[in-house]
């Protein structure tokens, strides 16, 4: 049931890891009780994930990003076609935010496997800390990055000399840890960089690559393994909200 999925991932990630700001967990449900025979499992709904959705004939999605994520004040036209839409299919959504970035093998740990780092440590709530392979300079990193996480163009800053062996990693937007990642590792990798971080980095003497919101959280869209036989996961990439040129 939706209840049972909500348990299972909620264990995983506990209520308590969320951040008080967040909003996330059964974010639209007619009935918990309801059983699922397929489920879709995206970074975040648009309309095209709910389209997709009803296509195959899913009772659920389960997203990262939540579903609604401030008050809603008012329904605008692009939000009441999601809702009606979910609703007339009687498609319930769950989502797990913050808490999910910071859980025992959720999007943080998941990233720092993709880029495939080893001897990870948690620091803190969000980082996670490792080593490369091999010892890279900062241009081969970047390409290095760019064939991992599948990702185009992306914002950075490194000494030209710069040496890179240690890495720590933040899911999404994650500025804030800048100077905890300076002072454990040569690589920061996260996204939402603004001018002012790139700046505080070169005074910190530490490499950044933004490698962008999606791209450094989709690839732990991809949650529930095989606690659920009987129920059929799809996977559903939104895509990135943008392209670069």
């Amino acid at each position: 049931t939706i209840k049972d999925i909500d348990k299972f991932l909620s264990d995983i990630a506990p209520r308590e890891l969320s951040e008080s700001w967040d909003n996330d967990g059964v974010m639209l449900c007619g009935n918990l009780c309801e059983n699922v025979q397929k489920a879709v499992v995206c970074l975040e709904i648009n309309i095209e994930a709910v389209k997709y959705a009803k296509n195959v004939g899913a009772q659920l999605i389960i997203t990262h990003h939540p579903f609604i994520f401030k008050a809603m004040k008012s329904v605008t036209a692009e939000k009441f076609s999601e809702i009606e839409l979910l609703i007339k299919n009687g498609i319930s959504v769950l989502s797990y935010h913050t808490r999910y970035d910071k859980a025992d093998g959720g999007v943080n740990d998941i990233l720092a496997q993709t880029i495939g780092l080893k001897n990870i440590t948690d620091n803190g709530t969000f980082l996670r800390t490792g080593e490369l392979e091999r010892e890279m300079s900062g241009a081969e990193f970047a390409e290095y990055l760019r064939e991992k996480l599948y990702s185009g163009i992306m914002k950075a800053y490194f000494e030209k000399d710069a040496r890179i062996k240690k890495v720590s990693v933040c899911g999404g937007a994650g500025k804030e840890f800048l100077q905890e990642a300076s002072e454990i590792s040569d690589a920061y990798v996260s996204a939402d960089f603004s001018h002012e971080t790139f700046r505080e980095a070169k005074s910190l003497g530490i490499s950044v690559f933004d490698a962008g919101h999606y791209h450094t959280e989709n690839p732990a869209a991809e949650l529930l393994g095989q606690k659920f036989p009987y129920v059929v996961f799809e996977f559903y990439d939104v895509g990135s909200p943008f392209f670069t040129v």
